[in-house]
């Protein structure tokens, strides 16, 4: 591609026809950039590795037969890491978790991302005979944060379940 042709297409003042598919084909090649984000500047910059789309469709795959499709909405799943220490040892820096984002305090127990206290974090919500919720984690260095009935709406906000967990070993 001509230098003066690419000046061309960057400089949106410029009256420059849009790149063949071929050329767009080369830059995609020469930049390792999306098509999609080189034509809208939206969605990702770099095309997305054929290995990573294979275990993203399988592990959709396994969530669908697992939780059902009626309960995944993909416009409410964050990838998220489970940050800080209170996790360890069952999930390290290197593990995912899957979260529905929604508001509602699950009516079972459940691992949640919550805020509470200040903090922000995940923590299994364990519900109490007296109404209260108990806030646990797996590290015996984590002390569990129980929540008395009438303080619910106010001490907790919810982010999201978790509906799935990505263990990493290597």
């Amino acid at each position: 591609i001509p230098l003066a042709t690419l000046n061309k297409w960057l400089n949106p003042s410029d009256k420059a026809p849009n790149p063949s598919a071929e050329n767009l084909i080369a830059i995609r090649e020469a930049f390792n950039i999306s098509i999609d984000w080189l034509l809208t500047g939206e969605g990702l910059r770099e095309p997305v590795p054929a290995y990573v789309v294979e275990v993203l469709s399988r592990l959709t795959r396994w969530m669908q037969s697992s939780i059902g499709t009626a309960a995944l909405n993909a416009n409410r799943l964050d990838v998220v890491r489970p940050e800080g220490d209170s996790f360890l040892p069952e999930y390290g820096p290197n593990d995912l978790f899957i979260i529905d984002r929604t508001e509602k305090i699950p009516p079972q127990d459940q691992i949640c991302m919550l805020s509470f206290g200040g903090m922000t974090g995940f923590r299994r919500l364990i519900h109490q005979a007296d109404g209260s919720i108990l806030l646990t984690a797996p590290n015996p260095a984590t002390p569990p944060w129980r929540v008395a009935p009438d303080e619910i709406a106010s001490k907790l906000l919810m982010h999201g379940l978790v509906v799935a967990a990505v263990k990493v070993f290597s």
